[in-house]
């Protein structure tokens, strides 16, 4: 297994269609590639850990790259995992609408926290991952 981390800055003009489409064609092509995995869409950032057979997830990374609702993709880290962190998760998501609000916003971060609380020990692109959440969280 293999796995890899990106960050990427959404396009300008984002909707939340785009959101959607991005999480409706990541869980199907994921599932049928056998890749697991966590994105993260918050502040016009994503973040994402990608776990699999290694062709598998280059070959989503190489799509993500030329996809025009992201720029400035930056592989972070990318190696050998020795296990699948979100085994069965094919794809988490969560992004918040027009109508949430400071404390949902609040609920939402908090709970980013604390499942990044519960990685310590995994490998160094889960780790990466995680600490770019909390870099998001904190920014601004």
């Amino acid at each position: 297994m293999h796995e890899l981390t990106y960050r990427s800055t959404a396009k300008s003009n984002l909707t939340k269609d785009d959101l959607e489409n991005i999480l409706t064609t990541s869980v199907a092509n994921n599932k049928n590639l056998n890749i697991t995995g966590c994105l993260i869409y918050h502040k016009g950032m994503f973040v994402q850990t990608l776990q699999g057979a290694k062709d598998h997830i280059f070959n989503v990374f190489n799509n993500i790259e030329s996809d025009m609702r992201h720029v400035e993709v930056n592989l972070l880290w990318e190696g050998s995992a020795t296990k699948a962190v979100f085994d069965g998760w094919h794809m988490a998501y969560y992004s918040p609408d027009e109508k949430t609000d400071e404390v949902e916003l609040k609920v939402f971060e908090n709970n980013l926290l604390i499942l990044s609380s519960y990685h310590n020990n995994d490998s160094a692109s889960v780790r990466l991952f995680w600490k770019q959440i909390k870099s998001l969280i904190f920014e601004h």
